[in-house]
Parts: structure tokens; C-alpha cells; sequence
């Protein structure tokens, strides 16, 4: 995702971490999940349970990227801002990378790591440390490049062509992570009978003046539900006896 705005200086220190992201091609969840944005976390992005990176050259892996990522510090709303005055090319270059002689002496003292394209899967892998990562690739990859990727933990399937069939070891995986959802937490859709006892409770706060939105009264009878649990859990543990 690269279309991403801000106002100022504040939005932008917490897009920042968004704009530069490490950008697998495929990232996959399992269950039901409604946001993959975690501004606030320790990574921009949820970790994901399947990462599939495809690759369509021939010589995908001779090939060499700039990766700055995370290594270079966020301009100010301020400096993007007269940037973008000076001109379109020499301000945006030193975020995009955009080869021009005044934003290449720009960025002399801000650079980033050149990566060859294996690297950079291994980098996704190691930074995600998703589940289960797929390197798809249309020709057949060099067996050194192969056994390096396999020894990072990642599946190649490689000679793929335009072969549905050469697929399926992949589609067998996202089909298996499909049905996930019965031990993901993030996102439960409650019974029929769930929803009408918690809008009995709703009312039954808000008649006696308390206001609380649904999300937080889950949370509170969870939280009652875990202490009765523990109670229960407490007084049926063995007890030595002298």
C-alpha cells in the first residue's frame, strides 16, 4: 500500500512505519479478519499465517533492490511539504527511490541496504515469521538458491510455467488455513441466542443509568466468566494434609 496520506508531522510519524513496510506479494490469514493495520504494535501489519511470494523472471534472483524499510528516519510533514514545492521528482525520489542527480545527492547520507531478491524473501520470512512461506516462481530456480530458501523454512515451487496443476501443493495450503477460524480469536461472530442476551444486558445497563457499549460489556462478563473459572479451578485443587 503506497496511497497513504497525512496532515501533519504526528500522522505522519504513525503512517511512517505503513509507508515503509516490507511488502510480500501475498499475505494470507486464516479465520475472519477485519483490519491488518496495527499502527500502534511493535509492526505496522498483523502477522500473517501464510506469506506467498511470486516471482515471473527467469533471473529473479540476480536481480538487486534498495531496501531502506525501517533503517531511515520519517521527514516531517515540514520537509515533505517543501519537497513537494521544489518539485515532484526531487521530493518524492528520496521515499521512492526515483533515480534524479539532485535527489541522488540528497540521499548520499540517507542510504539504504542493496538486497538481491533472495535476500529479500528471506528478510519478509524472518520479519513476518508467518506459518508458512511459499516462494512461487514461473522458471526453475538454481539448486543453490533452492536449498538456501529451504533452509530458511521456506517452500519453493519452482517451474510453475502457467500450470494450474503445478499450483495445487500451494492452493491445498490456503484451502487448510481457510479453516482456521474455530482458533482465531480476532473476530467471532456471536449466536443468534449471544445477540439477544447481550442486548437484554444493554438495556438492562442503560435502565439503571450505565453506559456501556457492547464491546466493553463482553469484556466485563469474560472477564467474570475467567474469575469464576479460576475459583472453581482453586477450590478443586488437591490440598496436602499433615
Amino acid at each position: 500500500p503506497r496511497p497513504i496520506g497525512w496532515e501533519d508531522s504526528s500522522d505522519l510519524s504513525r503512517a511512517w512505519s505503513l509507508y515503509i513496510a516490507l511488502r510480500p506479494d501475498m499475505m494470507a490469514y486464516g479465520g475472519r479478519v477485519m483490519n491488518i493495520v496495527n499502527l500502534d504494535g511493535e509492526t505496522p501489519i498483523l502477522k500473517p499465517d501464510v506469506i506467498v511470494e511470486c516471482k515471473e523472471l527467469v533471473d529473479w534472483y540476480k536481480r538487486a533492490r534498495e531496501l531502506k524499510g525501517p533503517i531511515i528516519r520519517p521527514l516531517t510533514a515540514e520537509e515533505w511539504r517543501s519537497r513537494w514545492i521544489e518539485g515532484l521528482w526531487e521530493g518524492l525520489a528520496e521515499v521512492l527511490d526515483i533515480k534524479r542527480s539532485e535527489a541522488e545527492r540528497r540521499v548520499r547520507g540517507r542510504r539504504g541496504l542493496r538486497l538481491r531478491d533472495p535476500q529479500i524473501v528471506v528478510l519478509y520470512k524472518r520479519f513476518y515469521e508467518p506459518n508458512t512461506m511459499v516462494l512461487v516462481s514461473r522458471a526453475r530456480v538454481p539448486r543453490d538458491v533452492k536449498r538456501m530458501l529451504v533452509d530458511e523454512g521456506i517452500e519453493v515451487v519452482d517451474g510453475v510455467g502457467f500450470s494450474r496443476r503445478k499450483l495445487e501443493g500451494v492452493a491445498n495450503i490456503l484451502e487448510e488455513l481457510a479453516g482456521g477460524e474455530s482458533v482465531r480469536a480476532d473476530f467471532i461472530e456471536l449466536t443468534p441466542r449471544a445477540r439477544m442476551l447481550l442486548q437484554e444486558l444493554l438495556r438492562a445497563a442503560r435502565s439503571l443509568g450505565m453506559e456501556v457499549s457492547p464491546p466493553q460489556l463482553v469484556e466485563q462478563a469474560l472477564e467474570a466468566l475467567s474469575s469464576r473459572l479460576k475459583e472453581r479451578s482453586s477450590s478443586s485443587a488437591p490440598t496436602l494434609s499433615h
